[in-house]
């Protein structure tokens, strides 16, 4: 009850770990050769969290997948950062690099990221995306794009 008090009464902001995450991932340029960008997609109304090789035409949904401990028991991370996929490898090891920085267990899993904390675990996965555009068709072009 008084360590609730005191937080109340902090000026230091509480951030979630998908929250740090997310924050990590919107900055994929300044770690990797990748760009992020929110699409959304109006005939479904949702919204992708998608990163973009550079050279690539290829388009990844991140997934941010909240794994709650009822048992207690940790998801048991087996260290496998192999993907068939080699521009989903790329971005996962540049990403793992900078999570290790930050928390404090972080490993792979089914060539996933893993990130465990006090109460849950998070699984970092990408999903490629055919049905997105990079461009936005409601951007207007100005005189020096055409």
């Amino acid at each position: 009850m008084k360590e609730e008090k005191i937080m109340k009464e902090s000026n230091v902001e509480y951030r979630t770990t998908k929250e740090i995450v997310e924050g990590i991932v919107r900055n994929a340029a300044r770690y990797s050769n990748f760009e992020y960008k929110s699409i959304y997609k109006e005939v479904t109304k949702q919204m992708f969290y998608c990163v973009k090789k550079n050279d690539s035409q290829a388009i990844y949904e991140l997934k941010i997948t909240k794994k709650v401990r009822s048992t207690g028991e940790r998801l048991k991370a087996d260290n496998n950062n192999a993907n068939r996929d080699s521009e989903k490898q790329d971005f996962l090891m540049s990403l793992y690099y900078i999570l290790v920085s930050v928390f404090k267990n972080v490993n792979f899993h089914d060539g996933n990221v893993l990130i465990s904390d006090n109460n849950n675990d998070y699984i970092i996965s990408m999903i490629k995306k055919s049905g997105l555009s990079w461009t936005n068709p409601y951007e207007k072009k100005t005189v020096a794009d055409t």
